[in-house]
């Protein structure tokens, strides 16, 4: 009988497989690192010149056309103040500050890239977060800044920057997007909210197309072919239709690792800038359930640009940082 017993144990031992070892998430891989002075904190990507708020460090202006070999410095513009948001419209620059010292934007003349002069500001605003240019050829400039949705009058330039009109929408709005028809808000804590493009003639209460609550911090948005794609804080990817702009429901969501910020999206992958998470690629080929299928771990990814070949990254410590689309 002992026998037996043994013989079943060892048996039993025998056909027990090793567990299998879990999948390694595949990686993008690294170009090269560019160290800056300051914390990069916003992108904003022309051609093949990138337009960083670095933090206390400023404008600084780079070219990437020498990619994969190196990135060649342009011009800084140091401001001393906390550089949070950039973006480009034709010979201009619109810098955007997060600092208790310093609110609103700056605007520079980059007709000359070796030699930007800072030409006018309004600083009259609270902490502008992102910054936005319609598609269409206007006079006009979107902003995030908290609990005010700006638009600025860009009409005077090169000689002066004007206030166009302020909506108090629900929530804190961190990011913005633009399209040619409505302007999309991530509002934190109370998600996406959507107003029509330019200045609506009614009254704020009326200006609002629709609002639809995301579970957490929206933070980041991109539209894509009627769909949002959300940078939804803790609560990582959520994805919403809006084929009815006034209805908008969830298709899907992806949580992520770290807190989901900024947000890019090119044919069928989206790419999240997660903070401490690092960079995520996600496929969305099947939009019901989208998937990771490829991370790289920065130490607080800030921010995200892409163009054809490449994703930058605006990293809290090691600078700009460029990552092939490719995988390993």
């Amino acid at each position: 009988m002992k026998r037996f017993f043994l013989l079943i144990f060892l048996f039993f031992i025998i056909s027990c497989k090793k567990p299998p070892e879990p999948l390694k998430e595949k990686e993008f891989v690294l170009i090269l690192e560019y160290p800056l002075k300051g914390y990069a904190q916003g992108l904003f990507l022309k051609d093949s010149i990138l337009f960083v708020a670095d933090g206390q460090g400023g404008l600084v202006i780079l070219n990437i056309s020498p990619l994969p070999d190196s990135i060649k410095f342009i011009s800084q513009k140091e401001t001393g103040y906390n550089a949070k948001s950039v973006c480009v419209k034709d010979s201009f620059a619109f810098l955007g500050f997060d600092d208790i010292n310093r609110k609103g934007i700056w605007v520079y003349d980059i007709s000359d890239l070796k030699n930007p002069k800072f030409i006018t500001s309004d600083e009259g605003l609270a902490y502008v977060y992102d910054i936005s240019v319609p598609p269409q050829d206007t006079h006009y400039l979107y902003l995030a800044s908290g609990y005010w949705y700006y638009i600025e009058d860009l009409s005077g330039l090169p000689y002066y920057l004007s206030f166009a009109k302020r909506y108090h929408p629900p929530g804190k709005v961190r990011g913005l997007f633009s399209d040619e028809n409505y302007v999309y808000l991530a509002c934190e804590q109370m998600g996406v909210v959507i107003f029509p493009s330019l200045i609506p003639d009614v009254p704020d209460s009326e200006a609002i197309i629709s609002w639809i609550d995301t579970p957490n911090n929206a933070r980041d948005l991109v539209v894509r072919n009627n769909k949002v794609f959300v940078a939804d804080g803790y609560g990582g990817l959520y994805i919403i239709d809006i084929s009815d702009i006034e209805n908008p429901f969830f298709i899907s969501n992806l949580s992520l690792p770290g807190y989901s910020q900024k947000i890019e999206v090119d044919d069928e992958k989206v790419y999240v800038a997660c903070g401490s998470g690092g960079i995520y690629g996600i496929d969305i080929k099947d939009i019901n359930q989208p998937c990771i299928y490829a991370v790289y771990k920065t130490p607080y990814a800030y921010d995200i640009e892409i163009n054809e070949n490449y994703i930058f990254v605006a990293d809290r410590d090691r600078g700009i940082i460029v990552l092939s689309k490719e995988v390993e």
